[in-house]
C-alpha cells in the first residue's frame, strides 16, 4: 500500500474541491530503534458518547526468570502474583486510519502465508 498525503484546498471552481496527492518519503527510517513487542492493549477513546480515536499501546512482557530444581521453580511461580509489561509506544489514531492498518496489514500477512518455500524458489 503506498500512502499518499491528500491535501485539500480552496477550490478555483466552487463545484469541484481541488484535491492534491503528494507522495510520503519515509526518511531516517533506519536510524530508529527496532523496539520488540508481543503485546497489545486497544482502547477506543470517546467525545461526546461517541467512538473519536483508537489508542494502539504496544508493549513488551518476558516470562520470569526462575531458576533451580524444578520443586524451586514450582515455588516460585506459584509466588507470581503478576507479569509487568513494559510500555514501548503508544499511539493515537482515527478509525479510517485503523481500517487503512488493518488493511496493509493483512495484505502483508496474504504475502507471508503464500511465501514460496524453499522448494518453490
Amino acid at each position: 500500500m503506498s500512502w499518499r498525503w491528500i491535501i485539500s484546498a480552496p477550490p478555483e471552481n466552487p463545484g469541484k474541491p481541488a484535491q492534491y496527492s503528494i507522495p510520503l518519503v519515509w526518511r531516517d527510517v533506519e536510524s530508529l530503534p527496532v523496539l520488540a513487542a508481543n503485546q497489545l492493549f486497544v482502547q477506543v477513546d470517546l467525545a461526546a458518547g461517541r467512538p473519536d480515536a483508537i489508542l494502539l499501546t504496544f508493549g513488551h512482557a518476558s516470562a520470569p526468570a526462575v531458576t533451580g530444581s524444578p520443586e524451586q521453580q514450582d515455588a516460585r511461580l506459584r509466588q507470581v502474583q503478576e507479569v509487568p509489561v513494559q510500555s514501548v509506544v503508544r499511539l493515537n489514531l482515527t478509525a479510517q486510519r485503523l481500517r487503512e492498518w488493518v488493511e496493509l496489514l493483512q495484505q502483508t500477512l496474504a504475502k507471508i502465508d503464500n511465501w514460496p518455500t524453499g522448494e518453490d524458489r
